[in-house]
C-alpha cells in the first residue's frame, strides 16, 4: 500500500514537471523543433529508468508505466534520425558528419563507463576493470547501426532521395529482425523493435511541411487515432507472447499508433519548461547511467522498500546525469574541436 503510494506520489511530481507551463496553441508549428525533440527526450528518459527498476523493488503502478518504455526508446530513435535527416542537408555536413557524431555519441558512454568502474570498486565487484571500461550499451551500438547504414547510404551520389531513404529503411528493418532473432544470444539489451523509429524519423523529416499542415485542419483528439492505439493495446496484450507476429509486428504497430497519439495531441498542446528541458538535456546521460545509481542503492540499501527505491533511483539518476553532462560537454566540444579542424 505505502509503496504504491509513494511511487503514485512520485510520478504525480514528474507529471507535474511535464504539464507545468502547458499551453493550448493554435498550429504545430513547433512540432520537431530543437525544444520540442528536448522535451520529449525528458519525458522519456524517465520512463526508461522505470522498466530496468529490479523486480524486487518493483510496483504495480512503476511496472505498468514502464512497460511502455520501448515505446520511449522509439520515440529516442526517432528523433535521432529526424534530427540527423534535417542537419544532413546543411552543406557539407556529412563530410564531417563522423567527426561530430562519435564524440558525441561514445564520450558519454566511456564517462558512465569510467564512474561504473568506481562503483565496482565502491561495491568490491568482481567484474574486470577491463570488461567494464570496453562494456558497449546497447542502445548506444544500435544507434551507431542505423548511423552507419545512413552514411553509407545517403553518401551514394547516384541515388535520389527517395531510393535512399528505401534503402535505408530496409537495412534498418534487417538490422532489427536480425537482432531480434539473436536477441537471446545477446548480453545486453538492443532494443530491436525501437531501432525502427529512426526509419520513422527519417520519413517524417522529408514530409513534416506536410504533416503539420495536416494535423492543423484536426482538432485536438483524433477519434480514428485513439481507436487505433486502443486497439493496438487490445490485440498486443492478447498476442504479445506469440513469437514474432506478437512481440515485434504488434508490438511496432503499437508504438507507431500511441508516437502518432502522442504527436497529434502535442501538436494543440506544447510542453516546456526549464526542468522538463533540463531532462531533456541530460536524457541520454540518464538512460545510460540510472544502472550505476542502482547498483549503489543495492550495495548501501538493499533492504529499501521499492516506493522509496523507485523515488532515490529516478532523483539520483538525474543528479549523475547533470554531473556527467557538464563532464561530456567539455570533453565532447575539445574532441570535436581537435577533429573537425
Amino acid at each position: 500500500m505505502w509503496n504504491e503510494l509513494i511511487t503514485a506520489a512520485t510520478l504525480l511530481l514528474f507529471l507535474t514537471t511535464i504539464i507545468y507551463k502547458a499551453h493550448i496553441v493554435n498550429n504545430g508549428y513547433h512540432l520537431f523543433t530543437k525544444e520540442y525533440s528536448t522535451v520529449l527526450k525528458g519525458i522519456c528518459c524517465i520512463i526508461v529508468v522505470l522498466v530496468h527498476i529490479p523486480a524486487e523493488h518493483s510496483t504495480r503502478i512503476q511496472n505498468s508505466i514502464g512497460s511502455f518504455a520501448y515505446v520511449a526508446v522509439t520515440l529516442f530513435f526517432l528523433l535521432s534520425g529526424y534530427g540527423l535527416n534535417v542537419s544532413r542537408r546543411k552543406n557539407g555536413y556529412l563530410d564531417t558528419f563522423w567527426r561530430r557524431r562519435i564524440p558525441s555519441l561514445v564520450i558519454p558512454m566511456v564517462s558512465v563507463n569510467v564512474l561504473s568502474v568506481l562503483v565496482n570498486i565502491i561495491c568490491k565487484s568482481d567484474v574486470s576493470v577491463i570488461e567494464t571500461l570496453f562494456t558497449i550499451n546497447g542502445f548506444t551500438l544500435m544507434l551507431g547501426l542505423c548511423y552507419l547504414a545512413y552514411y553509407f547510404t545517403y553518401n551514394n551520389k547516384g541515388l535520389n532521395d527517395n531510393t535512399k531513404r528505401v534503402c535505408v529503411s530496409i537495412i534498418i528493418i534487417a538490422i532489427s529482425i536480425v537482432t531480434y532473432t539473436c536477441e537471446a544470444l545477446i548480453p545486453f539489451t538492443v532494443w530491436p523493435v525501437p531501432c525502427l523509429g529512426f526509419m520513422y524519423g527519417l520519413i517524417i523529416a522529408d514530409y513534416k511541411d506536410k504533416i503539420i499542415s495536416n494535423l492543423n485542419k484536426q482538432k485536438l483528439f483524433d477519434i480514428h487515432t485513439a481507436v487505433l492505439a486502443i486497439l493496438s493495446g487490445v490485440v498486443y496484450i492478447k498476442t504479445k507472447d506469440i513469437m514474432f507476429f506478437g512481440d515485434y509486428v504488434i508490438r511496432a504497430l503499437l508504438a507507431i499508433s500511441l508516437i502518432s497519439l502522442l504527436v497529434k495531441i502535442t501538436s494543440k498542446i506544447k510542453l516546456g519548461n526549464s526542468l522538463l528541458n533540463a531532462l531533456g538535456v541530460v536524457s541520454y546521460e540518464i538512460y545510460l547511467s540510472h544502472g550505476v545509481t542502482m547498483r549503489l542503492l543495492d550495495f548501501f540499501f538493499p533492504d529499501f522498500m521499492p516506493g522509496f527505491y523507485i523515488f532515490v533511483t529516478l532523483v539520483g539518476t538525474i543528479l549523475i546525469a547533470l554531473c556527467l553532462n557538464k563532464l561530456d560537454k567539455v570533453l565532447v566540444s575539445g574532441v570535436k574541436k581537435v577533429l573537425i579542424s
